[in-house]
């Protein structure tokens, strides 16, 4: 055999070789789509085992369902390592399930609420935080939110039973810098230690006064108190009360 013929019939057993391991690849992202879209569209109960809970500022669990696939919550306060939890309508009223607030009791206490229905949770998901459910009338329920603010939220909008974990990570002392620095911050210099050019605080002899009425920003900007909502912001017309009304 000629060495020519011999480079022909070489891609054509490297393509040989090399085909096995694509189907293997395409099975291994397939098979597990199969499984999640079987468990979306043929049962609207979703239940999670808890496994495990990790603490940084908001307590996240690494929960895994029927079919075997893991993901994270927002770990409820009193929630155990081995806790069922559901995810549906008919769930029960127990911490950490999920179900429309339709079905929650009014002044039972909720986190992790949506605002639009299907999008996910975007209110209350912070460490230690709940929110009461204190009407419900005309297709909209009224929920008081920790800060005092008492909004509409859509009947059909979801949240979630219970508390937010790890309400005392305000009171842990973190004793060094290098405990910090493993958490992913880096140190902050102070703006009245720069130059002028650097820092709107920066300049002058020795320790000077910051030479504003107020403190600002690198850019200019205040940067205590300075109030950043939409005057005419659309969702103006879901708050009852603000959360600084008398």
């Amino acid at each position: 055999m000629s060495a020519r013929e011999q480079s022909r019939k070489a891609p054509a057993l490297e393509s040989l070789l090399l085909a096995p391991y694509s189907l293997w690849a395409a099975l291994f992202i397939l098979v597990p789509l199969v499984f999640i879209a079987y468990y979306a569209f043929t049962d609207s109960n979703f239940n999670f085992t808890l496994e495990n809970v990790t603490k940084f500022f908001t307590a996240t669990s690494s929960v895994q369902n029927e079919a075997g696939v893991k993901s994270y919550i927002i770990a409820p306060e009193g929630l155990k390592v081995g806790d069922v939890i559901t995810s549906s309508a008919e769930a029960d009223i127990k911490v950490g399930n999920t179900l429309p607030l339709a079905n929650i009791p009014v002044g039972t206490f909720i986190h992790n609420i949506e605002l639009y229905p299907g999008k996910g949770a975007q209110l209350v998901r912070a460490a230690g935080v709940m929110a009461q459910l204190i009407s419900k009338d005309g297709g909209v329920a009224q929920v008081r939110l920790p800060s005092g603010e008492v909004r509409i939220v859509r009947l059909d909008c979801k949240a979630t039973i219970g508390q937010v974990g790890n309400f005392e990570h305000n009171t842990i002392k973190v004793g060094k810098a290098g405990k910090t620095r493993h958490k992913g911050f880096r140190p902050t210099v102070r703006g009245s230690v720069m130059n002028p050019c650097d820092h709107p605080h920066g300049g002058g002899e020795g320790r000077s006064p910051i030479g504003h009425p107020a403190p600002v920003t690198p850019w200019g900007k205040p940067a205590l108190g300075y109030k950043t909502r939409n005057k005419k912001a659309r969702t103006d017309k879901f708050i009852v009360k603000r959360r600084n009304a008398k």
